[in-house]
């Protein structure tokens, strides 16, 4: 069976780099599929991800300007260690995703990650929607959208209703977006969740390696405590720092922040084992929460009421609802942040929740499997 999957691979984003590895990593264990990266992305998001390159912000922001452009750089080099498909197409349109994968596939699997955003960069429709005969069978794995699928026009639901109904099946990853697509969908499709790939991959992680980069990026005194800190926004860097400046060497991966330790030229995977040879990690981002659960590393999670639905509902499932600190509500009063970080001083066994994921995905190639034999793939 051969299968496509189209995702953010491209993406500047360390989790979106990695859930694309690990899901098809995982499918090609086994022995029945052959799967790959489908090499296509938009140019919207190129146009997004492009770094500011004026002279006022080349010289109002230079440190940040160069730990960008190393930044971006690392990942255009890691795209090597994909299994990406050998042909690459960079369109806004359908069309040209279906002269790519006509003829190719089995299956194409959409995701993981938000790839039904709509508000996003991408805007909506696109073709991370599969509109059309695509010369295969459609599925869905652990997508998101983080979208308001319910405020959308008539016409634009319609479309998502007829979109995925040529769809096998979908699945999502977290419960806002099996209830949007529910409300749109109706009853015509079962919409199931499935978890991020994160939490079923066997990715190579080395505690002595990441040391090991810390010392080639500076840090040569690894007797001090590390946190890794990842979080764009700036206040909460600063309240981090104000408050844990003078136990830990607090290092920057992702985002530039002044006064810290930054470190721009990190692979995924050795962004990887910088995580899991840390002593803490404070993060707002879904994907270094997800590989903090399963590693057991220390941590808390920043998220808004805007931005909160996927990391709140991982973290309940796993069990660490008490690490989520509500950016709005709790950051900014006295006190708070170190209460947090004192009442989950302890590491929580992660094995039985990765377990119970790795059974989740084996349930969906169950579902694969079948679905293909009655389409006699």
């Amino acid at each position: 069976m051969k299968i496509g999957i189209l995702t953010y691979h491209r993406a500047k984003n360390y989790g979106a780099y990695l859930q694309a590895y690990g899901l098809c990593s995982r499918l090609n264990e086994e022995k029945d599929i052959t799967a790959e990266i489908i090499d296509f992305h938009m140019k919207k998001e190129v146009s997004a991800y492009k770094i500011d390159t004026s002279v006022k912000f080349r010289i109002r922001h230079f440190e940040k300007y160069f730990f960008l452009k190393k930044l971006h750089k690392i990942f255009e080099n890691s795209l090597k260690y994909l299994p990406l498909s050998q042909e690459y197409c960079c369109s806004d349109d359908v069309e040209d995703l279906r002269k790519l994968v006509q003829g190719k596939y089995d299956v194409i699997i959409v995701g993981s990650d938000e790839v039904w955003k709509t508000d996003g960069i991408r805007s909506f429709p696109n073709p991370y929607w599969l509109e059309g005969d695509m010369g295969c069978d459609k599925m869905s794995y652990a997508a998101s959208s983080r979208s308001d699928l319910t405020s959308m026009s008539p016409d634009q639901r319609n479309k998502i209703r007829r979109y995925l109904n040529d769809f096998s099946c979908i699945s999502v990853r977290d419960q806002m977006t099996q209830k949007q697509l529910a409300e749109v969908m109706g009853s015509e499709k079962e919409i199931f969740i499935h978890p991020d790939p994160s939490f079923f991959c066997h990715y190579s992680v080395d505690k002595e390696k990441g040391r090991q980069l810390l010392k080639e990026k500076g840090i040569f005194d690894l007797r001090k405590k590390i946190a890794v800190v990842m979080t764009e926004n700036d206040e909460v860097a600063e309240v981090i720092r104000k408050e844990f400046a003078d136990e830990y060497l607090l290092v920057s991966v992702f985002h530039w922040h002044k006064t810290y330790i930054n470190i721009p030229e990190l692979s995924p995977f050795d962004w990887l084992n910088v995580l899991v040879c840390s002593d803490f990690l404070f993060t707002s981002y879904f994907h270094a929460t997800c590989f903090a659960i399963v590693y057991n590393i220390q941590f808390l999670a920043f998220g808004t009421k805007i931005k909160s639905s996927k990391l709140l509902d991982v973290l309940s499932a796993s069990g660490n609802d008490d690490r989520f600190v509500m950016v709005e509500d709790e950051l900014f009063r006295d006190g708070v942040l170190r209460e947090k970080f004192d009442a989950v001083e302890r590491v929580r066994d992660s094995q039985e929740f990765c377990q119970y994921c790795q059974g989740k995905f084996e349930e969906f190639l169950r579902g694969l499997y079948e679905n293909c034999k009655k389409r006699k793939i």
